[in-house]
C-alpha cells in the first residue's frame, strides 16, 4: 500500500506543479493569490468580479469600451461601475452579458452599451459567453481550459523576458504610439494622407467589412434590451465609438455605409434611449495624434479626454 501511494504521488507530482505554475502566474488572477497587474482585463475576472460584487451601473462593448482608466470613470460619475466589456467582444456576447448582468442583480440603473457598424455587421455569429460563465463558475473548468492554459504560459515567458532584461515590463499597455516622420511618409518620401498604421487598420477592418450589411437578428436583439431597460426604468446609454479619419475615408466612403449607418442610428434613437454618437455623424471629434489605431484612441494622448467627455455625457 505504501508503495502504491509513492506512485501515486510521484504520478500526481508533475501535475500538481504544473497546476501550482498556473496559479502563480494566470494573468487573470482568477483565484486571486498572484496579483497579477493584467487581471482587470480579463473578461473571466470581470464578470467574476460582478458576480460577486455586482455595481448598479455597468459597460458593455468590446475593447473599445474595456479600456477606460474605471479610477477616472468613478471620479467623473461619482458613482463606481462594473466595466463587462472586453477585447474583440461580439455582438452575441454583450446581449448575453447584459442578461446576466440584470439577472445578477436586479437593481441596476444604469446601463452603458457599446453600438458600432463594426460590432452590429452581418456574419459576426461569435459567441463565447457559455464558455466565460463555464469557467466564472467552475474552477476546474478554468484550470482545463486551453486558452488560459496558452494565457499562463505567455506570462511565463513574460516573466522570464523580465528576469533577463529588467527593463522589460510585464503587461505593458501597447495602445500607445511614439511616431516619427517614417509613419507619415511612403517609400518615396510623398506624403501619405494618413499615418502608416491607420491606414493598415482601415484596409484590415475594409476587408472585413466586405459586402456590409447590419446584422438585423443582434439589431433586435439590442432593441429588446431597450425595451427591458425602459420597462424597468433602467437608464440606458448607446455609444457609437470613434473612428479615425481613415475609417471613415477607407471604410465608410469606400463601401458607401452612409445609409446602414443612419439606419442603426435611427433604430437606437427610436427606442427612447440616448445615443451618444462618435461614429457616424461624431459630437466630438479626436485629432489623428489622439489614436493609437483606426479604433483605439492612444491611451495618453486620446483615451483621457475621451473618458471625460463620454462620461460626463453619460452623466448629464
Amino acid at each position: 500500500m505504501k508503495k502504491f501511494l509513492l506512485r501515486l504521488a510521484a504520478l500526481a507530482l508533475p501535475f500538481v506543479l504544473y497546476f501550482g505554475l498556473f496559479v502563480a502566474f494566470d494573468p487573470a488572477d482568477y483565484f486571486g493569490v498572484n496579483g497579477a497587474s493584467t487581471a482587470g482585463n480579463s473578461v473571466v475576472t470581470r464578470v467574476k468580479r460582478f458576480v460577486e460584487n455586482p455595481q448598479d451601473a455597468i459597460i458593455l462593448g468590446d475593447s473599445r469600451m474595456a479600456h477606460f482608466d474605471m479610477d477616472l470613470v468613478a471620479q467623473v460619475t461619482g458613482r463606481a461601475w462594473s466595466n463587462l466589456a472586453f477585447g474583440g467582444a461580439s455582438m452575441n456576447e454583450s446581449v448575453d452579458l447584459f442578461w446576466l448582468a440584470v439577472q445578477q442583480n436586479p437593481g441596476i440603473d444604469t446601463v452603458v452599451f457599446e453600438a458600432s457598424f463594426y460590432t452590429l455587421r452581418q456574419g459576426d455569429t461569435r459567441n463565447r459567453a457559455d464558455a466565460i460563465l463555464t469557467a466564472v463558475n467552475n474552477p476546474v473548468a478554468y484550470l482545463f481550459n486551453f486558452n488560459y492554459n496558452v494565457d499562463m504560459l505567455q506570462n511565463v515567458l513574460e516573466n522570464v523576458r523580465h528576469w533577463l532584461d529588467p527593463s522589460y515590463v510585464i503587461g505593458e499597455a501597447t495602445d500607445t504610439g511614439h511616431w516619427t516622420e517614417a509613419d507619415y511618409v511612403d517609400e518615396t518620401g510623398a506624403r501619405l494622407p494618413f499615418r502608416r498604421n491607420l491606414i493598415d487598420y482601415a484596409h484590415t477592418i475594409l476587408d472585413v467589412c466586405q459586402g456590409y450589411a447590419v446584422n438585423e437578428e443582434n439589431l433586435a436583439a439590442v432593441l429588446e434590451i431597450a425595451a427591458y431597460c425602459r420597462e424597468h426604468g433602467i437608464r440606458l446609454v448607446f455609444v457609437m465609438p470613434p473612428v479615425d479619419g481613415a475609417i471613415r475615408e477607407y471604410v465608410f466612403e469606400g463601401l458607401d455605409l452612409w445609409d446602414e449607418l443612419a439606419a442603426i442610428k435611427e433604430a437606437l434613437e427610436a427606442t427612447g434611449a440616448a445615443v451618444l454618437d462618435y461614429e457616424y455623424q461624431p459630437r466630438h471629434t479626436f485629432g489623428e495624434e489622439q489614436f493609437y489605431d483606426g479604433f483605439h484612441l492612444d491611451i495618453v494622448t486620446g483615451l483621457p479626454e475621451y473618458t471625460e467627455i463620454l462620461f460626463e455625457e453619460v452623466m448629464g
